[in-house]
């Protein structure tokens, strides 16, 4: 291409028109083409922009997220710690209820046997009793059987002491009598 300064100045003209018009053109382009870009830009900044203020979010939400998950862990840690610290107590009362009701099933069985001995022992001493009483009764029995036949020999001995008494006497008086006669006359 020549140079515009040697050109006529009516082709001058139109060459510059047409070069005018080919920048026009071009800047039209360009700036069709910038405002795209532009558009687009700022299209790409809302959503960064958008995206930044998400994850942001996000991140607020995911600090938040982690907080509350820290602090969930400390409850459930707490927690644990308690149902253990339960658990056991659970177990150290478990542990003393079975001693205590050992304990009274020891004691219950202690009495139950010691009833019964108390109560063979009444049946012993009611045995014995009626034992003893049979034995008084027999020796009673027994005592007044001597008795009345005590009573009957000393009876009868004292009835044949009386008769032989009487006897004697009547002998005694007959045997005075003849000589008491005798000296009377």
């Amino acid at each position: 291409m020549s140079h515009p300064r040697s050109l006529p100045k009516r082709q001058l003209t139109a060459v510059q028109e047409s070069r005018i018009e080919e920048l026009r053109d071009t800047h039209r382009l360009e700036g069709s083409s910038q405002s795209e870009l532009i558009s687009k830009l700022r299209s790409q900044l809302a959503t960064a922009e958008s995206t930044l203020a998400a994850k942001a979010a996000d991140s607020a939400s995911l600090a938040k997220l982690k907080d509350d998950l820290s602090k969930a862990q400390t409850t459930a840690k707490e927690e644990e710690e308690k149902r253990t610290k339960a658990i056991s107590l659970l177990k150290t009362v478990r542990m003393k209820l079975v001693k205590v009701e050992k304990e009274k099933e020891g004691i219950e069985k202690d009495r139950a046997e010691e009833r019964a001995e108390r109560s063979s022992a009444r049946e012993e001493v009611e045995r014995i009793k009626a034992e003893k009483e049979r034995e008084v009764n027999s020796l009673r029995k027994g005592f007044e059987r001597e008795l009345a036949s005590v009573k009957e020999r000393a009876e009868k001995d004292l009835a044949a002491k009386k008769a032989a008494w009487e006897l004697e006497m009547i002998t005694t008086k007959v045997r005075e009598w003849p000589r008491s006669s005798l000296h009377a006359h």
